[in-house]
């Protein structure tokens, strides 16, 4: 088996180093990869640390292009966050396989449009799955497959229960709000929930939770939990469902995380954070061997996201030193070796400077070759592992709140690496100009700086209102109060400001899901608020239109419809009501005709467009577009 294992281990090599080859702007993250030889996986497999699992025997019956395409593969999940955005959607864990062919679908219409060729298992692309469509993304893909039978056959299995959130940071403080959903319905009365750590150990409990519906209750966690994993359990009556909740505490690596001697000064060096909270503010200090700051050690410090500071290390003499981000509220450390013999960077220089070999790094940290049978404990599955989304599989090396030190990627060094793989592909696309439309789509997503819908509508409705509000005219509907100082001459009065009138158009179609519509309602509700429940229409539309509903209170809304889509009609009802509306809010997936100028009876209005369902390009430029859509 030994000899097998480092057969497959040059194979792996081999097949990364054709994969870097073909798609140098994706070197970075295929050497950022730690492989893992073990037999407890059928094919391969990645965990949420970019640890790509390979079982032997498959690898050694591939040529290397097919291992190439077994890496680019692997990676796709990883570096298209599949685990985050699995989270995100919050079904069910038996639903993971139809995600985890949805996500597969969506990676492997990118490797094919590069000639990429895949190993001999069976694949997944769009065409395979009932209407889907080419550039769909695997949310997207997922609800189709939810109409499936492959979908029917999950749900007659017991449902999980999916926590909100699911991960908390150690020291998070009594009064945590936790929310529990369970797509059962089980909640229908009186509902308990118990919380043992992996002891068995309760740790706590509470004997009546809220129960908002029959499936979603909360409860507050009255005590803080130290690092680890926990089971948390949810009783109403009979029915009980279980959940993981993760406890985590922060840290902190330095890339490079050593610095040899004579290193050009000064040296940059980039924190990557796990679970931090870096912000303007933050101070970074280097400490000798007895815990005294060394006084000018560090210029430049700039903080790159929540995860990221870099900062320049000016000339200090050898030695050990350690690494001090402090917040207002936490403070962390790392070691940082300078010009110390026998500490090794197994980590490559984002900015492609000063970058060991990439091929020894994972080699340095006796991963590479690694035999690993498994636990035993578990059964063997034929999936992409936590890296595709879902729970920890048992084959994999670590729990989530594990302090491991492996070559493995944290969550603030794989933002990183996707910023970085970005550039570059902008980078080659500038050059050569040869990637594919799917590279190009994740480029342009992390690049482009987010913007949170919810504040984007907000603050369009915030400006209209405003400006609404702020129109004043005169009227001689009644006589100024100055008007006794100019005898025989009718001075106008002011007219006071109104509130601006608010029309919102729902796409009702069969093509727009609950869960679309469930949002929809969710921004209404702090719409209404915002304007005081005052001059809010509603009307539901699929191919015809609803008469208006008035709208003081989220329980008015009643949406009706499920046929095809036309918003064009909802628009027209809105321009033919009087009082004209000055804000006009469409609400749709976005698969609607539209008119090429805004309607002829209210063209002055502000029209804009909530798409649930990713980007549209047909979109007229008249309408102002707020995408709400899962990441590319």
């Amino acid at each position: 088996m030994a000899n097998v294992s480092k057969d497959a281990a040059l194979r792996l090599a081999a097949g990364r180093a054709v994969a870097g080859e073909k798609f140098p702007y994706l070197r970075t993250a295929l050497f950022a990869m730690a492989p893992v030889i073990t037999g407890a996986v059928k094919t391969c497999a990645v965990d949420r640390r970019w640890r790509m699992y390979a079982n032997p025997d498959f690898v050694l019956n591939l040529t290397v292009e097919e291992v190439a395409g077994a890496w680019l593969h692997e990676l796709g999940h990883v570096i298209n966050k599949h685990a985050e955005r699995w989270t995100l959607l919050m079904a069910p864990e038996r639903h993971h396989p139809l995600y985890n062919t949805a996500s597969d679908a969506a990676i492997n219409e990118t490797l094919r449009d590069a000639g990429t060729v895949l190993p001999p298992t069976k694949a997944y692309f769009w065409e395979h799955i009932p209407g889907a469509r080419r550039g769909m993304t695997a949310e997207q893909m997922y609800r189709l497959l939810l109409d499936t039978p492959a979908a029917t056959e999950l749900t007659r299995h017991e449902a999980d229960l999916v926590l909100l959130p699911d991960r908390l940071r150690a020291g998070h403080g009594p009064g945590t709000k936790i929310a529990a959903r369970s797509r059962r319905g089980i909640f229908a009365g009186h509902t308990t929930v118990t919380i043992v750590d992996d002891g068995g150990r309760t740790v706590f409990e509470e004997p009546s939770a809220k129960v908002h519906d029959l499936t979603t209750i909360s409860f507050d966690l009255r005590r803080s939990l130290p690092g680890g994993i926990y089971e948390v359990s949810v009783t109403c009556g009979t029915d009980s469902a279980q959940a993981r909740l993760s406890v985590t505490a922060p840290s902190i690596t330095l890339l490079p995380d050593n610095v040899v001697r004579g290193y050009r000064v000064p040296s940059k060096i980039t924190i990557a954070g796990d679970d931090t909270r870096f912000a303007d503010g933050l101070a970074v200090a280097v400490l000798d061997a007895d815990g005294k700051v060394i006084p000018s050690a560090v210029t430049e410090v700039q903080v790159v996201s929540a995860q990221h500071v870099d900062f320049r290390l000016a000339a200090v003499p050898d030695g050990l030193y350690t690494v001090r981000a402090t917040t207002s509220r936490e403070a962390y450390e790392a070691a940082l070796p300078v010009g110390v013999p026998g500490t090794t960077n197994g980590v490559s220089d984002l900015d492609g400077t000063d970058a060991s070999d990439p091929q020894e790094s994972n080699v340095n940290r006796g991963e590479l070759g690694q035999e690993n049978q498994g636990d035993g404990n578990g059964e063997q599955r034929d999936d992409c592992g936590s890296g595709s989304g879902g729970s920890q599989r048992p084959w994999e090396k670590d729990g989530p709140g594990d302090d491991v030190d492996d070559g493995s990627v944290s969550e603030g060094r794989a933002e990183m690496i996707r910023r970085q793989v970005a550039k570059e592909i902008k980078t080659h696309q500038q050059g050569i100009g040869n990637v594919p439309a799917g590279w190009l789509r994740f480029a342009d997503e992390v690049l482009t700086p987010r913007v949170d819908w919810r504040r984007e509508l907000h603050s369009v409705v915030s400006r209209a209102r405003a400006t609404i509000a702020g129109l004043r005219d005169y009227t001689f509907a009644r006589v100024s109060r100055r008007a006794s100082s100019t005898p025989g001459i009718a001075l106008p009065a002011m007219r006071q400001p109104r509130p601006p009138r608010l029309d919102i158009v729902i796409d009702t179609s069969a093509s727009v899901s609950n869960r679309m519509l469930a949002q929809v309602k969710a921004e209404i509700k702090r719409i209404v608020k915002h304007m005081r429940g005052e001059n809010v229409r509603v009307f539901s539309c699929d191919v015809a239109s609803t008469s208006a509903r008035r709208v003081r209170r989220i329980e008015d809304i009643e949406l009706v419809g499920g046929g095809g889509t036309d918003m064009r009609v909802g628009l027209a009802a809105s321009a033919a009501l009087r009082p004209r509306a000055d804000i006009v809010i469409v609400a749709t997936d976005g698969d609607t005709p539209w008119d090429d100028i805004p309607p002829d009876r209210n063209p002055q209005a502000r029209y804009v467009t909530l798409l649930l369902d990713g980007d549209r390009d047909t979109v007229p430029p008249w309408m102002r577009k707020i995408i709400v859509a899962e990441p590319d």
